[in-house]
């Protein structure tokens, strides 16, 4: 409760987040791509998940809650758009959506009750803020196996 926004979204980002409250389960998925693909350092070092983590943990949303639907944020969302798929809707997130900072991506992925993270602070903090029914996230934060350790404990690690 603490960690409110104090700026004020735009029209089509509050629409968004009205239909995301409206759905039973919402679930968040965070695909973190960028500078972990770009940047060889950040690539070594954070690696990335790819379409089978996410399809692994789809699988497990989809066995513990019905009557979901996928909302896919990412700044590579024509990979996950060519990567991420379920029988469920799926409504792909995108820059239009982004404003000030990254804010608005943040604001609509807390809004959502379940998660399914990437390896990443960002999707950390959305799962953390949107008080999850059910989160999943990767079991190696990092390349070298560790990390993981910041992820509560309710949430599961894959």
């Amino acid at each position: 409760e603490q960690f409110t926004f104090e700026i004020e979204f735009s029209k089509s980002t509050e629409l968004l987040a009205e239909e995301i409250n409206s759905i039973e389960n919402s679930v968040s998925i965070h695909v973190r791509r960028g500078d972990y693909i770009s940047n060889p350092i950040a690539n070594q070092w954070h690696g990335v998940m790819d379409e089978n983590y996410f399809a692994h943990a789809m699988e497990i949303m989809e066995d513990k809650h019905s009557n979901i639907h996928y909302y896919v944020f990412s700044e590579d969302i024509e990979w996950c758009e060519n990567n991420i798929s379920s029988k469920f809707p799926i409504t792909f997130v995108g820059e239009e959506y982004n404003e000030y900072k990254d804010t608005g991506h943040l604001y609509l992925t807390q809004q959502c009750n379940c998660h399914i993270m990437s390896n990443s602070s960002y999707s950390w903090w959305g799962a953390f803020l949107g008080n999850s029914k059910t989160t999943i996230g990767p079991k190696n934060w990092l390349t070298n196996g560790t990390g993981s350790e910041i992820m509560l404990d309710e949430w599961i690690k894959i």
